[in-house]
């Protein structure tokens, strides 16, 4: 059985609830990429568990939802890749263009 271990202090990095802010999610994904590489974590279904334990609110009911409908149309591991995981969040909470503010 292999055990879960986390080697670095990942208290810095910031739950995401869904809010649709460009500027929330563009963060949210580099502070999980830096996340990512700081504790050595490469293999691209533990990048997806990893950070989806951080999603919290409607985020979270989101992910539980698409896993879940993604299950039953695909089987186990319907979403195992990390960049799948970014285009399924984008896809999701990104604003359209015209709701963007810089």
């Amino acid at each position: 059985m292999r055990r879960l271990c986390f080697t670095y202090e990942a208290s810095w990095l910031e739950s995401y609830n869904g809010v649709q802010d460009a500027h929330v999610l563009e963060n949210f994904i580099w502070d999980c990429e830096q996340f990512l590489i700081a504790d050595h974590i490469l293999n691209e279904a533990d990048c997806v568990f990893h950070c989806s334990t951080f999603f919290v609110g409607y985020a979270k009911l989101w992910w539980h939802n698409l896993i879940n409908d993604r299950v039953q149309r695909m089987g186990p591991m319907p979403v195992n890749r990390w960049e799948e995981l970014k285009e399924a969040l984008n896809k999701q909470f990104l604003p359209s263009k015209s709701e963007w503010k810089a």
